[in-house]
């Protein structure tokens, strides 16, 4: 139940990297964010910017654009050197 509170966003995946720490600190495998992909009806990994898991432990999918805003859905997310974006 804390955890849920005390929740924040966080990156799990990035660029086509799996960012291991995240995933193991949310208790989130490859497969999970794999099938997320997948539901989201997107074949090619290659065509995710981001995987994020939200506050309330959804999953969260941001295909690649061809262009990059400063109003990007992925401000203030916790990346996992403790920056943000």
């Amino acid at each position: 139940m804390e955890k849920l509170l005390n929740s924040s966003p966080k990156l799990l995946f990035y660029k086509g990297s799996y960012l291991k720490n995240s995933m193991e600190q949310e208790l989130v495998t490859e497969e999970e964010i794999l099938a997320s992909i997948r539901q989201k009806g997107i074949v090619n990994v290659e065509d995710v910017l981001a995987v994020v898991i939200e506050a309330n432990g959804d999953l969260s999918v941001i295909k690649k654009t061809d262009n990059s805003s400063l109003n990007s859905t992925l401000h203030g997310i916790e990346r996992e050197d403790k920056e943000k974006f």
